[in-house]
């Protein structure tokens, strides 16, 4: 008998399968975190202290995208947003159903244990969904992978429900 984390562990498994759809996850999340600091959210305080103003509309989003890129770190990968973003990779690993370790996995998978994030990752894509037709857009990306996250995570089934 397959229980529903099994189930989103083998899907988390097949879903970032290989280095590339990892990378494109983490830079959607990356820039989405930017795109929202830059609104406002982020400033100096009289202190010389970096504060987030909480009660900025878009702090959910800022906050969510953070939130997943924590979920989503892998050893030996790792995102430099310092300068021009790149990658700096300390060491490879294969493509395949094996490309990220039991524990990586795990930690994903346990997304499903955080219903404020599950909510916000739903809001995120309802926020998206209108272009979803364009595929130059921010936006198309963020639908992308949190559409792709989700049904993963939670199934088809309960997506549609939702």
């Amino acid at each position: 008998m397959k229980t529903e984390f099994s189930d989103s562990t083998l899907g988390i498994m097949r879903l970032f399968n290989n280095e590339e759809y990892y990378k494109y996850s983490v830079e959607v999340f990356s820039s989405l975190n930017a795109s929202a600091l830059k609104c406002g959210i982020e400033y100096i305080d009289e202190k010389g202290r970096l504060g987030y103003r909480t009660d900025h509309p878009y702090f959910w989003i800022a906050q969510t995208a953070n939130t997943m890129v924590g979920y989503l770190y892998i050893e030996h990968y790792h995102y430099v947003k310092v300068g021009t973003p790149h990658w700096w990779i300390s060491k490879h690993r294969e493509n395949g159903i094996n490309f990220l370790s039991m524990k990586e996995v795990k930690q994903i998978s346990s997304i499903l244990n955080n219903d404020e994030l599950l909510k916000n990752l739903y809001k995120l894509m309802a926020l998206s969904e209108h272009l979803v037709n364009n595929k130059n857009t921010q936006a198309y990306h963020v639908y992308k992978v949190t559409s792709d996250l989700l049904e993963t995570l939670v199934g088809h089934e309960l997506l549609i429900a939702n």
